[in-house]
């Protein structure tokens, strides 16, 4: 996702998560996973570009939930 896209994309999922996840511990854990997603070391970033994100929209697959 374009960087300006990645704070709404995280907000909605961190939303639908808890929304989805009854259990404490569950969440916990789901938490725990979003925090070690988003300390990095994952690889070198290839953001898709906005043409990309405007041709999902235009398909009925916005790339944000």
């Amino acid at each position: 996702l374009p960087a300006p896209l990645i704070p709404v994309y995280l907000a909605v999922w961190t939303v639908v998560s808890i929304a989805r996840i009854r259990d404490r511990t569950n969440l916990a854990v789901w938490f725990r996973g979003l925090r070690e997603g988003l300390k990095g070391g994952h690889g070198q970033r290839r953001p898709m570009s906005w043409t990309t994100v405007a041709r999902l929209t235009l398909a009925g697959r916005p790339p944000i939930v």
